[in-house]
């Protein structure tokens, strides 16, 4: 059986709340908050109170009224579009009279824009409603797509690990720069054991070609250091847990672009770094590399 709402129990959730509610927060949040009528009302009491101001029974067809601490269409147009000039001098029955006759104007005037905001007030719930829609699915794929098309995430990261890497991103300048707080994220998304080194970059030399343009100490030294004061970072996915699907660890895996994607966000950006794998002892039946008859068949390798 539906719950009824009631006057009372508005107000005391609205009371009760140790926040600053926003009004459209509010309506989205209630079966029929579509249907009540929102007045922008006692705009000066915004520096000091809260959005709603008050819920109280409507005389019209919705149920309810609630005050606005917003500015009105009537705050904002210029005055002389609903009072007439303000006469100089006369007594205090005459000021008095005419402060009566300006309250009945603004009364009129509020009430003329009053079906206007409350259009533009519900067109910002129907808002609020489709964020609350998108952010109750952040466990599935519509708000992962989403995100991945806005922050740039590889199409190659599978929907189950896209989805801890979007919860992270907006937290991932909290640990910059921070070796192993950057393994201990990797290692909890990924599920692998990672290690990060670190050692200076290096860069290529080209060869010294004696041509007779070359004078030492104008444009040659005797030594030159090939190292550079930046980091290059060596990461390596120790012991693979799925041998069987290697293609993970290479470009376009699902593992390999994961690593790549957070340590672009992580590591400086004028750094370099290499992704490297290694694979468990009994998973090593034929192996590959430079070393003499180290792949040679039937002395170190079996069909």
């Amino acid at each position: 059986m539906k719950e009824t709402i009631t006057e009372e129990k508005l107000k005391s959730s609205i009371e009760a709340l140790d926040f600053d509610l926003n009004a459209e927060a509010f309506a989205s949040l209630l079966p029929n908050g579509s249907d009540f009528h929102y007045l922008y009302d006692t705009y000066f009491k915004r520096r000091y109170d809260k959005d709603i101001i008050e819920i109280r029974e409507s005389d019209s067809q919705a149920p309810f009224e609630v005050s606005l601490s917003r500015r009105s269409l009537y705050n904002v147009l210029p005055e002389g579009f609903f009072h007439k000039p303000k006469p100089t001098g006369g007594d205090a029955r005459q000021m008095a009279a005419a402060y009566k006759e300006r309250k009945k104007e603004e009364k009129s005037s509020r009430k003329f824009f009053a079906p206007l905001e409350n259009e533009f007030f519900l067109a910002k719930v129907r808002n609020a409603f489709e964020e609350n829609e998108l952010l109750g699915t952040i466990h599935g794929p519509q708000l992962t797509q989403y995100l991945k098309e806005i922050w740039n995430i590889n199409p190659d990261i599978h929907e189950a690990t896209a989805s801890k890497i979007v919860r992270v991103l907006p937290l991932l300048h909290q640990i910059a720069g921070n070796i192993p707080a950057i393994t201990e994220l990797i290692e909890t998304i990924t599920g692998e054991k990672i290690s990060i080194g670190q050692e200076r970059m290096i860069i290529d030399v080209e060869p010294i070609r004696l041509d007779g343009t070359l004078h030492l100490g104008v444009n040659l030294a005797t030594q030159m250091d090939s190292r550079t004061f930046l980091t290059a970072y060596d990461v390596c996915i120790e012991e693979v847990n799925h041998p069987d699907q290697i293609e993970l660890y290479f470009d376009g895996g699902n593992i390999k672009e994961s690593i790549r994607y957070l340590l672009e966000h992580t590591i400086p950006l004028e750094s370099q770094f290499e992704i490297r794998f290694t694979i468990p002892e009994n998973k090593q039946p034929f192996v590959l590399d430079d070393t003499a008859y180290g792949s040679r068949l039937t002395i170190s390798t079996t069909l």
